[in-house]
């Protein structure tokens, strides 16, 4: 819980972030601390919002830290703007204290010059003194004995000082296991420092074990790390490296290009804020390790960290092929109960399956603008985002499908209503609004008896098997004027008094396609439909 002095010290801080807000909206910051919550409503009354900057409108900017901050959020700055805006990149808040330099935002301020769409914006840091340092604690209940794991290549060669007083660690080349037990319970800080030139992997592939966590072993949890700062010198991130750490709360990422190759942080229950600025990604692909051992990398890199709440990914690069990413499990954010918004980066043109399933509090995806024109969606992508009431912007992509079940139930169980579908999709996918298997295996379908209506653009062609199996679905809008190709289970399952519109000179041509014959009795034209 901590020290008395660090709850005043949090207390001191609220109070000053509290008396910045109440000024910059123009009111008088009262003398005694309790008269503080007071000013702050009379200046909402009178029209004000809870956040100083821009004027309200219908786009989010949020500026994310790495590392909790005073008043236990993550969230440096959250404004609303009006499409178009022009946003000036805040002060970063200053970490010196916690052995952090701020480096900059992932984000230019020419970024955020005319803004179309959300923004998420991470504050970089980087630890004071180059080194990468761990915080852990140790004890009888959580042990006093850790391991560490390295892949040291070309060359290079490390010295870990544990922070106890010991003598430092100095490594051997190649694969580099050492394990480190402290004489009393207590807080410590382990420094690694580069001491030869090559590249440093933390965590490796062993012949006995094909994948390792630090501290522990694969399904099993640790308790000792609470926060992690890597420097520069690390390039690379082994598979099921934080795996399970369940008091890990922060980490600081290198601030180059840097490989991640699956499982990264998994199980981590503490974990608050990434900011991945320039990760290269590896996802469902296969390689071999200096020992010749063949292992399948990818996926669930924050799966089920419950308390994940900002997520900013500037880049992300995959060197899987398409069909790996689509038929194979993703996982990356499933579980992750708290994650309310999620920008995907105009680098990443395939979302893999089940990438944001089980996020219940999801409202909103977010993509960026992309040079590319096809975007390929998962199957089950959105599954079990119950807070998603409206089907996000694609930013201009043309949605990929090809009918297939690997692109089918992308939103299995989530909360939209009334359904607008994008004008950049051109394929409907097999049970995509559906219901179907939820995310981890269980085979009850549900139904997505919130959706109410749905309106069709002229840009989809198809239409898969069971994409509308909705029981409470009564209103349907088909705007093209060729009759999209279905199945005779696209619409099965939906209200026995739904109707379907469609435009007015066509309304024949539906009645008698293939397929759509069958409801000829609920076609109607669109100028028929209800205001």
């Amino acid at each position: 819980m901590g020290t008395i002095a660090e709850k005043l010290q949090i207390i001191a801080d609220v109070k000053a972030e509290l008396a910045q807000v109440i000024d910059s909206h123009g009111g008088t910051v009262p003398t005694a601390f309790p008269d503080y919550p007071e000013e702050v409503r009379n200046l909402i009354e009178a029209g004000g919002s809870e956040e100083p900057g821009e004027p309200v409108g219908d786009i989010e900017v949020r500026f994310v830290s790495p590392v909790p901050l005073p008043g236990d959020t993550t969230t440096i700055l959250r404004i609303f703007v009006n499409k178009g805006a022009n946003v000036e990149l805040p002060v970063a808040p200053d970490l010196t204290a916690q052995g952090l330099t701020f480096q900059g935002w992932t984000h230019t301020a020419a970024e955020l010059q005319n803004i179309q769409r959300d923004v998420h914006v991470g504050a970089i840091y980087e630890p004071t003194d180059g080194k990468t340092r761990l915080f852990v604690t140790v004890n009888q209940a959580v042990g006093r004995s850790l391991t560490l794991l390295f892949n040291l290549k070309g060359g290079a060669a490390i010295s870990i000082n544990w922070g106890d007083g010991t003598a430092p660690s100095v490594s051997t080349a190649g694969e580099y296991e050492v394990t480190h037990t402290y004489a009393s319970d207590g807080d410590y800080q382990i420094a690694i420092t580069k001491t030869a030139n090559g590249t440093i992997e933390l965590g490796w592939t062993s012949t006995s074990d094909t994948q390792r966590p630090l501290f522990g072993t694969i399904w099993n949890y640790s308790y000792q790390l609470t926060k992690a700062y890597l420097s520069n010198d690390i390039t690379d991130i082994g598979e099921w490296t934080f795996h399970g750490q369940q008091s890990l709360y922060a980490i600081i990422f290198p601030n180059i290009p840097m490989t991640i190759r699956g499982r990264l942080c998994s199980y981590c229950s503490q974990l608050r804020s990434i900011v991945l600025n320039n990760t290269t990604y590896l996802t469902f692909s296969t390689f071999k390790d200096s020992k010749g051992i063949t292992s399948h990398t990818g996926g669930e890199n924050f799966s089920n960290c419950v308390r994940l709440e900002n997520a900013v990914i500037k880049k992300m690069v995959t060197y899987a092929t398409q069909s790996e990413l689509i038929t194979t499990w993703g996982r990356d954010f499933i579980g992750c109960f708290m994650l309310a918004s999620i920008v995907i980066p105009s680098t990443m043109d395939v979302v893999p399956r089940y990438f944001l399933a089980n996020c219940y509090k999801l409202m909103k995806a977010i993509f960026e603008a992309r040079s590319s024109n096809v975007l390929n969606i998962g199957a089950y992508c959105f599954s079990q985002a119950r807070a998603m009431k409206v089907m996000p912007d694609f930013a201009d992509a043309i949605l990929y499908a090809d009918g297939s079940a690997n692109y089918g139930y992308v939103y299995a169980q989530a909360g939209l209503e009334d359904v607008v579908v994008p004008s950049n999709m051109n394929h409907i996918t097999q049970g995509m609004f559906q219901g179907g298997s939820v995310a981890g295996g269980a085979s009850e379908n549900f139904d997505l008896a919130t959706i109410r209506s749905v309106d069709i653009p002229d840009s989809v062609s198809l239409m898969g098997a069971n994409a509308f199996n909705l029981t409470n679905i009564t209103t349907i809008v088909v705007r093209r004027t060729t009759p999209p190709t279905i199945s005779a289970s696209t619409f099965g399952g939906i209200h026995p008094f739904a109707k379907i519109y469609v435009p007015d000179t066509n309304v024949n041509a539906y009645k008698a396609a293939t397929n759509w014959s069958v409801y000829a009795s609920r076609i109607f034209p669109l100028s028929q439909k209800p205001a």
